[in-house]
């Protein structure tokens, strides 16, 4: 892994999620996105970027041949604006609405030789992509990184899966990110989260400040870091609640008469929906209501009410919440206030309406 070396003096830019979108439904290759993000970050600190072709290509490591093909590809596209006058002077689309989700890029990711194990390189395109990708989850002071599946992060730049965890592959080796060890569990796939290296969000930081402003995330950016949390949280609390009555439950799922009639009983669930005769579904009933009678007092032989038993016999988790079942979510839709940060905001909610309405204070 190789040490990063943080310029003392850099810019940073501003590229919004839609230009992604713009751009992989135009079919562009790894190098127009990178002009592009050339230019539109240039225009991120003046009016308009003035680098003429030679200087533009020198930064990105292609040709000269190969920044004009794309500057007029995305002059084309209405992306870029080329403007009258003798120097190379464009200006980038205005008509992008701040509620559009963004991330930052520093300059130096461009212009910055990174230690990898095969070598010292530049960055390739899609590597800088999701490098300021995840460095804008990690600025974000509640997600600290980002926690989520590659195809989130594969959707919103505009490139495939594969290329997504090979990006995530490759900067892992150079320390501009890292992986945690031990990833969530969501809907059986493994989420890790991923950070960015810690003096690389300190460095932005102090950038912030020095620009006189603290970049904030778009409100519905915002929205989703706090869906994200709430998932993962509840993920964490139900895996745990569930392992504890899987270990709980253990001894009673051992016992022989009570593996036998649970086994049985679950093929006569299958053989009941498929009957039609109304008197073998009269077999069919009687003979579960006895399965029961075993199931229950086996149960009760290992210290399990029958309350504790689910409808088909197997030992309920003793969930935290019996509002929302650990889930975060009542049954009529709306969010559980067992969550810490809900509950907080909803008190806060509740006060300020109550000052307002004349009910407190």
């Amino acid at each position: 892994m190789g040490a990063i070396a943080i310029p003392e003096n850099f810019t940073y830019t501003k590229r919004y999620y839609s230009h992604f979108a713009e751009m992989a439904k135009a079919g562009f290759a790894a190098l127009g996105k990178a002009v592009f993000g050339r230019i539109f970050g240039e225009c991120s600190w003046k009016q308009t970027c003035e680098e003429t072709y030679p200087e533009m290509a020198k930064v990105l490591n292609c040709s000269r041949s190969s920044v004009a093909r794309w500057v007029k590809r995305l002059n084309e596209k209405g992306l870029i604006k080329r403007l009258n006058g003798t120097r190379s002077e464009y200006k980038t689309d205005e008509s992008t609405k701040a509620s559009d989700g963004f991330i930052i890029t520093p300059s130096f990711f461009y212009t910055t030789e990174f230690t990898f194990k095969s070598g010292a390189r530049y960055l390739r395109q899609n590597e800088i992509d999701v490098a300021s990708y995840i460095l804008s989850w990690s600025l974000n002071p509640k997600t600290k990184g980002y926690k989520g599946s590659m195809g989130n992060i594969a959707r919103t730049l505009g490139i495939s899966t594969s290329t997504a965890s090979e990006a995530i592959e490759a900067l892992t080796e150079t320390g501009l990110i890292k992986r945690e060890e031990t990833p969530d569990v969501l809907n059986g796939a493994a989420i890790f989260k991923y950070t960015a290296d810690k003096d690389l969000v300190i460095a932005i930081r102090k950038a912030f400040r020095k620009n006189g402003k603290e970049e904030k995330l778009p409100e519905n950016v915002r929205q989703i870091n706090e869906k994200a949390e709430r998932e993962s949280y509840y993920s964490k609390l139900r895996a745990e609640v569930e392992r504890e009555a899987e270990k709980r439950s253990r001894p009673l799922r051992l016992d022989g008469k009570y593996a036998a009639a649970f086994r049985e009983r679950r093929k006569l669930d299958v053989l009941e929906n498929k009957e039609h005769d109304a008197g073998k579904l009269q077999e069919i009933k009687k003979r579960r209501e006895i399965l029961w009678n075993t199931i229950t007092d086996r149960a009760r032989a290992f210290g399990f009410s029958e309350t504790e038993l689910s409808e088909l016999g197997e030992v309920l988790p003793r969930y935290k919440c019996r509002k929302c079942s650990d889930t975060g979510t009542k049954p009529d839709g709306t969010y559980c206030d067992c969550y810490p940060e809900w509950r907080k905001r909803l008190k806060d909610i509740d006060f300020a309406a109550g000052v307002k309405s004349g009910r407190i204070g």
